[in-house]
């Protein structure tokens, strides 16, 4: 994945990519998705009750090499058997891009007293 990336970006002595001098047209870039932004996916249907949520609030980290799959970390599950602070891969997800939901949270703090 990191090549597939990188085959996009331009080259520092030269305003076009890798790709661009490969194929001779600018690469599509509206497939990549920002990280950390949240998402929503799809509960697959053995796990879904009729009446219960459908879809898991979740936080995109990357992209998966051995597959087409998208990685995303739960924040919130109302699904019993789905547990928040686990790690999924899901193929389709609807992206939220203008939110950052872990921007705001503040980080541990680490004490270095004996």
């Amino acid at each position: 994945m990191a090549c597939h990336i990188l085959n996009r970006v331009s080259l520092k002595h030269n305003s076009s990519t890798p790709f661009e001098l490969w194929k001779g047209r600018k690469p599509s870039l509206k497939y990549f998705q920002v990280w950390g932004c949240p998402a929503k996916v799809m509960v697959l249907e053995h796990n879904r009750k009729k009446l219960g949520a459908k879809t898991i609030d979740v936080v995109f980290l990357g992209y998966v090499e051995t597959s087409y799959a998208l990685r995303f970390l739960i924040i919130k599950s109302k699904i019993p058997g789905i547990e928040v602070n686990t790690i999924v891969e899901f193929r389709d997800a609807i992206f939220l891009e203008d939110v950052f939901p872990m921007k705001t949270r503040i980080p541990p703090s680490i004490s270095l007293d004996d």
